[in-house]
């Protein structure tokens, strides 16, 4: 949920209503989907390998305390809640009359029309779109997908701050750095062309029911004391930018690799090498019972999302029917910059709480 700098070296120690049914899906060799991973594939598995290899400084014997994970879902939280947000003001605003058999409206959203430039100052879509997009955007939506609710409470739940300073923290975390740098390429980029929304869905989304079903199983276990590491109370959490005059030292919580325990149990959890998500992955959890905190993986209903994932899938299978090759080609090249940004969040998440290569070496 950022390059893949020093890391080598760490890594070898360690309910909206819905229009009327779409056409049918196109049958082309590769679909979108497909397009979007196959493009980002070197991309994710460079962050895979980031996140597995910081995993286990989040959990027992690194830690002793969920603060830094919190810390963590501070950094990821104002990605979803930006898309999520500009979907919902989207969907809810005034539509234009265009759609692919309309020129009208000064060919906004026409297929036929050059696409709008991110770069533009004058940008059509801050206040309307098509109905065209507007069908394509509101299809797509489905409310038990969205994350940033789960995402506070996440936060709320393992740090007990107060909301309005959970909303200062967040604000000020999102204000300069990466992560600033990469809300503002999400606005400018949705706000030129909105249909770009689909690559933020697919990659964000399909994340959870992926890797993320590897690492909700990982934070469950919590290093061998599951439940009860959950519910322990936070050190303060970590939220500053790189930008920052004062960059905290690693979390006082977690002890280094050479100090912490080192019994037979505990050495076997530490990080040695950033192994790649299993073949394998956790099944679904229906029903299961829910630990405070990790909300953020969970769905609701009784699939634990799976549901969820076929419908948005077959969704996003029936939009391509309504995106021009020129709007496909953006959503495939959103996805880069997504994976691109997220490398960079790990390089600001690890000055923050110094999980970069000097960790290994003190």
């Amino acid at each position: 949920m950022s390059t893949h700098h020093e890391s080598d070296k760490m890594a070898s120690h360690t309910t909206i209503p819905t229009p009327s049914p779409l056409p049918s899906p196109p049958t082309a060799p590769h679909s979108l989907s497909e397009r979007i991973n196959k493009s980002t594939r070197s991309l994710h598995t460079q962050l895979n390998r980031l996140i597995l290899t910081r995993l286990p400084l989040a959990l027992p014997p690194y830690t002793t305390n969920p603060s830094t994970y919190a810390s963590g879902l501070l950094h990821i939280a104002p990605i979803y809640s930006t898309f999520e947000d500009i979907w919902a003001d989207l969907v809810s605003s005034p539509q234009l009359p265009t759609s692919l058999r309309n020129q009208d409206s000064h060919n906004i959203c026409d297929p036929k029309a050059p696409l709008a430039n991110a770069k533009d100052a004058t940008l059509h879509h801050t206040s309307k779109i098509c109905s065209r997009t507007h069908s394509l955007l509101t299809h797509l939506r489905l409310p038990g997908l969205l994350r940033t609710d789960r995402l506070l409470s996440d936060i709320h739940t393992l740090t007990r701050t107060p909301t309005h300073l959970l909303s200062l923290q967040l604000l000020t975390l999102s204000s300069s750095g990466p992560l600033s740098e990469f809300l503002l390429h999400t606005r400018t980029s949705v706000e030129a062309n909105p249909h770009v929304l689909l690559a933020y869905a697919w990659v964000l989304y399909m994340a959870l029911f992926s890797g993320g079903r590897y690492l909700r199983a990982a934070l469950k276990e919590a290093g061998g004391q599951g439940e009860a590491f959950w519910s322990r109370d936070s050190s303060p959490t970590r939220p500053y930018s790189l930008d920052d005059s004062f960059i905290p030292p690693r979390s006082t919580s977690r002890s280094s690799p050479r100090t912490a325990h080192t019994s037979t149990s505990e050495t076997n959890t530490a990080p040695t090498r950033a192994a790649p998500f299993p073949t394998r992955l956790p099944p679904p959890e229906p029903n299961a019972k829910p630990i405070p905190g990790l909300q953020f993986f969970n769905f609701p209903g009784d699939d634990d999302g799976e549901d969820l994932k076929a419908l948005f899938k077959a969704r996003i299978a029936e939009a391509e029917i309504l995106l021009t090759d020129g709007e496909k080609d953006d959503i495939v090249v959103e996805a880069q910059h997504i994976f691109t940004y997220m490398l960079r969040l790990v390089d600001q998440l690890d000055a923050v709480m110094g999980t970069g290569e000097g960790v290994w070496s003190t």
